[in-house]
């Protein structure tokens, strides 16, 4: 038997690299052009409007999707995205485009527990878990490489708005392939008192928990470097963003390259690492951050060396996280599951902030360390969670 069924991956991959390659290709434009709208507070607020809602995401993504379904639910989620971003065009003040950001946070509720689930339900055993996360994560490293360069090049050749219109249409583009995607199956549940059960199952399963906490600590430091890293390399280079753009770029390219050297590791059965091992090589990246610091503008080669250890620890431990719900979910509550762990979003709003604060309080060498010790944090609750049983006691 096959490890994955193999026109679900197809579908899956094609709607998910759509959807990511548009929206990394508007991410270099997308906050300048709303500051020159609405100025720096306001875009704070849109900027982080969509991961804010996602927070949500276990509490109403599972009824959307058992009133729907889940295909019509994915449906529903990309045409939202698509005039989302035509509203951040046409809307000139600030309650316009606030309402572009909340719709487009109402679209990232629904539509990232959902992709996952369908990536999740295209693995037929334990090997196809590992795989089918690992080739999720490959397309959004090859999105995260492919569209800032494309997103830069469009800009400048065409403008901002243009390259808004364009990510609208390519989120449209991803309706195609949701319309021919397999039969998909949502969770099924057939009544209203095993509904009940099973969402209070869900609610107080102590090993789902424990990597939901896990996972959050995790993403406030992975936010940082996704985000504001920028602000820490403006206390030593001169030139911060072209520094910046470099890191991203390698990161990116690291990411699949060892993504790819993992998903073959995978098929030929062998032992791959650990989230334990993955969080450790983010430990060490970070570590070799704030040597890169300490050294000023000596330390570009430390810091392409960090960036290499922190991509290693990436392609392991954040499709990790989502392999960890995944063979701990049932394969009737897999929508279920994946919203709750949505709940980690919450590391991605509070990060930015954690670092900014750390930065204008300790520096930028103070804020690596921080980083480590949170991970460690991280690494605690993680390995603490192995010892609670799959189910709910």
């Amino acid at each position: 038997m096959k490890h994955y069924n193999r026109k679900t991956l197809i579908s899956a991959a094609m709607i998910f690299l759509l959807i990511s390659f548009s929206s990394y290709m508007s991410l270099v434009i997308f906050a300048l052009y709303i500051n020159s709208k609405a100025g720096i507070l306001l875009t704070s607020v849109i900027v982080a409007l969509p991961n804010m809602i996602r927070f949500f995401s276990g509490l109403l993504t599972p009824k959307i999707e058992r009133m729907l379904g889940k295909k019509q639910s994915l449906f529903l989620a990309v045409c939202i995205m698509a005039v989302c971003y035509i509203f951040y065009v046409v809307f000139k003040e600030w309650k316009g485009l606030l309402l572009a950001g909340i719709l487009n946070g109402l679209a990232e509720l629904l539509y990232q527990p959902i992709i996952k689930s369908i990536f999740a339900q295209a693995a037929n055993d334990t090997s196809g878990i590992e795989f089918v996360h690992r080739m999720r994560y490959l397309v959004i490293c090859v999105a995260g490489l492919l569209g800032p360069l494309a997103g830069g090049w469009i800009s400048a050749l065409c403008g901002y708005e243009f390259c808004l219109y364009l990510s609208s249409g390519l989120f449209a583009a991803a309706c195609i392939p949701i319309f021919f995607m397999p039969r998909i199956n949502s969770d099924v549940i057939v009544s209203s008192g095993v509904k009940g059960r099973k969402r209070f199952e869900t609610a107080r399963n102590k090993k789902l928990w424990a990597y939901i906490i896990s996972g959050t600590i995790v993403f406030i430091v992975f936010s940082q470097f996704e985000s504001v890293y920028s602000l820490a390399l403006d206390t030593v280079y001169e030139n911060p963003a072209n520094v910046y753009s470099l890191l991203l770029a390698l990161n990116s390219l690291f990411g699949i390259l060892l993504q790819i050297y993992s998903i073959s590791r995978n098929k030929k059965e062998k032992k791959n690492l650990s989230i334990k091992q993955g969080i450790m090589c983010f430990q060490l990246g970070f570590a070799l951050f704030a040597f890169a610091f300490l050294l000023g503008e000596r330390g570009l080669i430390v810091f392409i060396l960090g960036v290499f250890v922190y991509s290693v620890g990436e392609v392991v431990t954040i499709p990790g996280l989502d392999i960890q719900i995944d063979v701990i979910a049932p394969a009737d509550a897999k929508s279920a599951y994946f919203s709750l762990a949505e709940f980690r979003t919450l590391g991605f709003v509070s990060g930015p902030v954690v670092m900014s604060w750390m930065l204008e309080k300790a520096g930028a060498v103070f804020s690596c360390i921080s980083s480590i010790v949170f991970l460690a944090g991280a690494l605690a609750v993680n390995e603490l969670a192995k010892r609670y049983p799959a189910g709910t006691k």
